[in-house]
């Protein structure tokens, strides 16, 4: 059998009989690319893929305006993903990558200094702030459970939840007492969308069809919840009212979307084929809406399952990640073994533990 742990591939001949493995683990390769999940699948005939892992590059924090033009934050050039920006706009919260995980750091925007908040040898993920800027919700790889880090003084991490599910935090209601969750069931392994107590215990349905739903963003005046769905056979953008999310159901992007953003309670932004996408919003009597229209391209800013980019109300702006540029329009590598079974076995009778 295969499986992959602290960073490498390992092979382990397995006893089916007891149920157990017989001698060592060899190292098949430490190549394997991890983002949020090791990108590798095996085949009944013995054939293994996987996508071979690139190298970490540095990359910007910028501000982006609605005309698509930049401003650089000053920082220092990181692996950076995943920021967040406070409900008092004074401190941002960011996923810094590494080869092995990911931690969570703050940089904070008056002083111009950054801290680092995780250190354990996992894969920290989707910061969401709680609406007094003091604490942190997130969700890291090493027990796929929900913590809550408060942002001062000592960091010792809370634990919120204990389940067999992936969760991702989305966001906190502004009276500080929900989160709004997207996980994935153990069982069907589609992605549905939850409401969780900050005091931790069982996240309660909210929309769980039988396609997966993501990115779950609630309008300033939480009245209304958007979130990508794939209903359609792709992933586009829907808005419900909110709590009572059976009451409607509009779809508002009409060439794909991921990762909504709430601009303002008329304003609705989303990740689209090419471009950051604007829709209009009015819900004076009932829902209506504008566009989509296009404002700038996205191509140069890091894209991925998580959203990568995050709007700042008060100055009316997009924080983006910005690529270097020996990273834009780079492809992934497939690497493809056959029989690995044999493969794993010469190599390890050659005395290779670091087999490619």
């Amino acid at each position: 059998m295969l499986y992959y742990r602290d960073g490498v591939l390992w092979s382990a001949e397995f006893d089916r009989d007891r149920v157990q493995v017989n001698g060592q683990s060899l190292a098949v390769t430490d190549e394997v690319q991890y983002r949020w999940y090791a990108n590798y699948s095996l085949s009944t005939d013995g054939t293994l893929v996987y996508v071979k892992s690139s190298k970490l590059l540095d990359r910007s924090l910028v501000w982006v305006d609605l005309e698509g033009r930049e401003q650089e934050l000053g920082f220092e050039q990181k692996p950076f993903a995943e920021p967040r920006i406070s409900p008092q706009g004074d401190r941002i919260a960011v996923v810094i990558e590494s080869k092995n995980g990911a931690d969570l750091w703050l940089y904070d925007l008056e002083r111009r200094t950054g801290n680092r908040l995780t250190f354990d040898e996992s894969r920290e993920a989707q910061p969401a702030w709680t609406p007094d800027g003091e604490g942190l919700i997130y969700s890291t790889k090493r027990v796929d459970d929900l913590f809550l880090l408060m942002t001062r003084g000592k960091h010792e991490p809370i634990q919120l939840t204990d389940t067999p599910n992936y969760e991702f935090a989305n966001l906190v209601t502004r009276d500080g007492r929900q989160i709004l969750v997207h996980y994935y069931g153990a069982e069907t392994g589609m992605g549905d969308v939850g409401v969780l107590s900050v005091e931790g215990g069982a996240v309660e349905p909210l929309l769980t069809e039988a396609y997966n739903e993501t990115g779950a963003a609630l309008s300033p005046n939480e009245e209304w919840i958007a979130y990508a769905s794939a209903r359609s056979g792709r992933h586009e953008i829907y808005v419900r009212p909110y709590p009572n999310v059976d009451d409607g159901l509009w779809r508002v992007s009409k060439e794909g979307g991921k990762h909504p953003v709430w601009g303002s309670d008329s304003r609705l932004f989303y990740w689209g084929q090419t471009h950051i996408m604007l829709v209009g919003v009015a819900t004076t009597s009932e829902f209506g809406m504008t566009g989509p229209k296009p404002l700038f391209s996205h191509q140069g800013y890091l894209y991925s399952t998580n959203k990568m980019f995050d709007f700042d109300r008060t100055n009316n702006r997009f924080l983006m990640v910005k690529e270097p540029p020996e990273n834009t329009g780079r492809s992934n590598t497939l690497v493809v073994i056959d029989n690995w079974p044999t493969f794993v076995r010469r190599s390890a009778a050659r005395g290779q533990q670091d087999l490619l």
